[in-house]
């Protein structure tokens, strides 16, 4: 296992040009601007910018229903359903990520990112990341402006995604569009208000900040969520291991 100290911190001096999200108008059009990702060097390091999105009808239970799609690097073949988010810092030297821990109906617990499906209304992919991250957090974080608490709305949470995102990656397999940001020094988490219930979706969990050992242990203990499986994540975070899912 790679050591992880200071890895969030190598990262960010390795990649001294700041990574943007830039966004794009919308089209009356079933093909939408959006965005994807592109390569900003040597690195690997990614930005989202303008890509392409469709809508199609899918037939469920007998039941017609519409679903937005947009696509990776403007590739057809490359769909993307879903996006998350996944939150950085160093604490104590140690890489931490914050998660939270869904418990099923059978009793099972997974680790998850932040994220779901592209809504109808989403505009572009900061669009799906910036409102799942506020509706499965119960609209928990907030900054401190003039010794008041500021709850962050939706536009508030898209700008500070564009302002420290690290990376992006596709997931091919799950459909999955993954960012990875660094989690502001002036930011902070209501956890009373984020609680042990997602409101929206009437779901338990917790909401917690693990370390880059427990993360990797829990994925091969298989509690992570598939959508968060393969090389590219396990890359990211600069495991070096064998038999490794691609």
């Amino acid at each position: 296992m790679t050591n992880s100290s200071s890895i969030l911190t190598k990262k960010i001096k390795n990649n001294s040009s700041s990574t943007k999200i830039t966004e794009s108008t919308e089209s009356t059009e079933s093909a939408e601007s959006t965005e994807s990702t592109k390569s900003t060097g040597s690195t690997g390091i990614k930005t989202i910018t303008s890509t392409s999105s469709s809508i199609s009808t899918q037939k469920k239970n007998g039941i017609k229903k519409e679903r937005k799609c947009f696509y990776y690097d403007n590739d057809k073949d490359s769909p993307i359903l879903a996006a998350g988010i996944l939150f950085l810092k160093e604490e104590d030297n140690k890489l931490m990520v914050l998660v939270q821990k869904v418990t099923e109906k059978n009793g099972i617990q997974t680790y998850s990112d932040f994220g779901g499906k592209i809504d109808m209304d989403d505009k572009t992919l900061i669009d799906t990341i910036a409102r799942e991250l506020g509706e499965e957090l119960n609209n928990g974080m907030y900054m401190i402006k003039r010794g008041h608490n500021i709850i962050l709305d939706k536009d508030q949470l898209k700008k500070i995604i564009q302002d420290n995102l690290e990376k992006s990656i596709y997931q091919s397999i799950a459909k999955y569009f993954i960012a990875f940001v660094k989690f502001p020094n002036d930011l902070y988490l209501d956890m009373k208000k984020i609680g042990d219930f997602e409101k929206l979706d009437k779901i338990n969990r917790t909401v917690e900040w693990i370390n880059f050992e427990q993360f990797i242990k829990e994925y091969f203990d298989h509690n992570i969520h598939p959508r968060l499986w393969g090389k590219k994540v396990l890359d990211f975070f600069g495991y070096k291991g064998n038999n490794v899912v691609s």
